[in-house]
């Protein structure tokens, strides 16, 4: 058996819940490109991907209290009625992740 990274060996608990949640966000993958198809993220490419990246970026800054137009602090918007600052979060990574592989020309292949 490999001997663990020095991460692994002084963060266990921060590991394991990264692997939980790439495992969890690959689901999330999954389940939005069989709804979507991948023909909608076709459309736009890398530059569409960066807008709604753009999108949920302000969308979780407003729901933590924050008006990227004004630059301020306001009120956190604790019942959010569409999604989650986490549900967000989910969105934006896997973004990030499918903006590279429309980079590497792999998408919908």
């Amino acid at each position: 058996m490999e001997p663990k990274h020095e991460t692994e060996q002084k963060y266990p608990e921060q590991c394991t819940t990264y692997n939980e949640l790439v495992a969890k966000m690959y689901l999330l993958h999954l389940d939005k490109n069989r709804e979507y198809s991948p023909n909608n993220i076709k459309m736009l490419g890398q530059l569409g991907v960066c807008l709604r990246l753009m999108e949920k970026i302000i969308r979780t800054l407003n729901l933590l209290g924050f008006d990227a137009l004004e630059g301020k602090l306001k009120e956190k918007i604790n019942d959010p009625k569409f999604g989650s600052v986490e549900a967000e979060l989910e969105d934006i990574a896997n973004l990030a992740i499918i903006a590279q592989i429309l980079g590497k020309g792999k998408w919908a292949k």
